[in-house]
């Protein structure tokens, strides 16, 4: 348990250190990739989804395996709920997607460990002073370890920072 919260701590403060500098969203999405890739033991993948002014949202980060267009499509128009992305644009909650097997089949990419991710927990990203979305942040969870409340509030804090990153831009 130390380990993993000693590997959670490190992948925070790197992220951090990576995005206090990219003054553009191309350099901000290439550091919190390079971040994410180096930390796949706890997030198997990771989608960074934004929102354009309508509520259609564009895939605009990705670590790990990215899978195909069914599981990671590069636009979710309004109105299409893969990632649940409707539900979080117009009521920004966490949102535990559990059997991404029976949801996505195949499509489900594999994590550093044998076995693919069971669940993926999807959090708002939320820029400071603003009620609606910015976009969400899907984490493929890793299937060793068990979804409780420090996995839950390390994830919420990583987004906290996606957030403060973006809206630094």
């Amino acid at each position: 348990q130390r380990l993993i919260g000693e590997r959670r701590l490190a992948l925070l403060s790197e992220l951090a250190a990576a995005t206090r500098g990219p003054h553009n969203e191309h350099a901000l999405y290439e550091a919190l990739e390079k971040v994410l890739q180096a930390h796949r033991k706890d997030i198997h993948f990771s989608w960074l989804y934004l929102y354009d002014a309508d509520g259609n949202a564009y895939l605009a980060s990705s670590s790990g395996p990215r899978g195909d267009e069914t599981i990671s499509p590069a636009h979710i128009p309004l109105g299409n709920n893969i990632w649940f992305a409707e539900h979080i644009f117009k009521h920004p909650t966490p949102v535990l997607v559990e059997d991404l097997a029976s949801r996505f089949g195949d499509a489900v990419p594999q994590g550093v460990w044998s076995k693919k991710s069971h669940s993926a927990y999807i959090i708002p990203i939320l820029e400071a002073g603003q009620k609606r979305a910015a976009g969400f942040f899907v984490a493929g969870l890793s299937p060793k370890r068990p979804f409780d409340n420090d996995y839950k509030d390390f994830l919420e804090l990583l987004a906290g920072q996606i957030g403060s990153a973006v809206s630094g831009i």
